[in-house]
């Protein structure tokens, strides 16, 4: 049994999948084994995964029936490897030789940490590093780290740049958006984190990725904000007097009124006044949102997302998003 399993889901990635899995072939650290499951492409990505699984029986390929997501096939990957530490690998993503070798290191000083993360860049279509943007713009990068007050706001971990402790961890099938969100949250309640503060992976730009504005996105996202909203008491109880936690959650809450005020939904954002209050520093920003709630509706999405031009494309029909939020299941953390 290899150390580290490498989870791959693959789906129409088949132009990015050679430097996927050549980035994975080149670390320096060797004891890993690679399940890739596809789901369903309809390019060349399962002949070009079978071609490495050919040459190195490290790697195993499998291919779904049907498209079930990346976070419902990320789950068949986690249950058909067995590696005591999972590295999450997106097929479009690549790696810096050294990543796996330093997390495992960092894993192995820090037996407490459920999950290790490393800092990353952009990339374009290409593969060609974009430094302009600090994807996690203000989050610590000291080596030992609570990062759920963090994770309550919102997410800033790359999702290939996880190396998770398999004990205990999940993906929400349920998602195709927030899987990686949730599993960290849900980690991050079972335990702190590792950072190793170097920019050992790469999260590919193109015009394909799965992460910009849409309908069933912020959708998915009430279901995630909406659960952390229902965790409150559990969330302070298992931080008591923790400032940060009430920070965290009164973002939650502003960040929630931000989609209900893209999808129109006045009825729900008023409830978010006091949670959206906290203390400190959200204090005001909240007191402004609040106040926000007597403009219309139109006025108040404009404000938030007018800067945002995926935006645009998220329907006015409040009243059948409405009835769309009414039918959503909860989503149910483990916080077992």
């Amino acid at each position: 049994m290899a150390t580290v399993s490498v989870i791959v889901p693959s789906y129409n990635h088949g132009r990015f999948l050679t430097a996927c899995l050549d980035s994975v072939l080149a670390q320096t650290f060797t004891d890993w084994d690679l399940q890739l499951i596809d789901d369903g492409s309809a390019d060349d990505s399962v002949a070009t995964a079978r071609s490495y699984a050919a040459r190195d029986p490290r790697i195993r390929v499998a291919v779904n029936d049907a498209n079930l997501g990346t976070y419902a096939t990320q789950q068949k990957c986690l249950e058909m490897s067995s590696g005591p530490l999972v590295a999450v690998m997106n097929s479009d993503d690549f790696w810096h030789p050294e990543k796996l070798a330093k997390q495992v290191a960092a894993l192995e000083t820090s037996p407490e940490a459920t999950f290790s993360y490393v800092l990353g860049w952009k990339a374009d279509d290409k593969g060609c590093p974009d430094e302009g943007e600090d994807v996690h713009a203000g989050w610590p990068t000291t080596p030992r780290q609570d990062l759920l007050p963090c994770l309550l706001n919102e997410n800033r971990v790359l999702a290939s740049g996880v190396v998770f402790r398999r004990k205990g961890l999940r993906f929400e099938t349920s998602c195709r958006y927030s899987g990686d969100h949730v599993a960290l949250l849900e980690a991050s309640w079972r335990g702190p984190a590792v950072c190793v503060p170097e920019r050992l992976t790469y999260w590919r730009m193109h015009e394909n990725n799965s992460f910009t504005v849409s309908e069933r996105q912020m959708l998915e996202e009430v279901r995630l904000r909406e659960a952390l909203l229902a965790h409150a008491s559990d969330w302070r109880r298992a931080r008591p007097g923790s400032g940060a936690v009430e920070e965290g959650l009164a973002a939650n809450a502003q960040n929630l009124f931000a989609v209900y005020a893209l999808l129109g939904c006045r009825g729900r954002a008023w409830r978010l006044g006091q949670p959206m209050l906290g203390h400190g520093p959200s204090r005001l920003r909240g007191l402004k949102r609040a106040l926000g709630l007597f403009l219309p509706r139109r006025v108040v999405r404009d404000h938030f997302w007018s800067a945002n031009p995926h935006a645009a494309g998220v329907s006015t029909d409040f009243r059948r998003l409405d009835r769309e939020i009414r039918g959503l299941a909860p989503l149910k953390l483990d916080l077992a």
